[in-house]
């Protein structure tokens, strides 16, 4: 998803480094779709830490979250390129919903943002999808 480049790597703790761990001052993103960004809350041996996950994949936000102690979710929200929510411009919004469905042969996908609003590929109306189905659902 992200293209890191090595000489945006910074210096890390040897702990750190041998657990696979990278610090990068900056990554590309080279995709021009949407992403989510969620907070998990996790315990680190008895103090509550947070990690931000970045992905394109709604699964991950269930099923692919960190193995992390005692990890629960607090908050999802949508990345979206200007073409999906029609600013021409990226925009954040908190997402409480994700949904996949038909459209003229084809799967799109559906997303619903905090304050109610749908943005679905295509700029299809979603009274036009059919067959939906949740891919995840947010409701913290």
């Amino acid at each position: 998803m992200f293209i890191a480049r090595a000489h945006c790597a910074m210096p890390i703790d040897a702990e750190l480094r041998r657990n696979g761990l990278t610090l990068w001052s900056a990554v590309e993103f080279g995709l021009e779709m949407p992403w989510f960004h969620a907070t998990i809350q996790f315990d680190d041996e008895g103090v509550v830490r947070n990690r931000t996950l970045f992905t394109v994949v709604a699964f991950n936000l269930t099923d692919g979250m960190p193995p992390l102690p005692k990890a629960k979710l607090i908050e999802v929200s949508l990345m979206s390129p200007g073409y999906l929510n029609g600013t021409g411009t990226w925009q954040l919004a908190p997402l409480r919903e994700v949904r996949s469905g038909q459209f003229d042969g084809r799967e799109l996908m559906m997303y619903r943002l905090g304050d109610g609003t749908w943005l679905t590929e295509d700029a299809v109306p979603v009274e036009k999808i059919r067959d939906h189905q949740i891919v995840f659902r947010f409701d913290g």
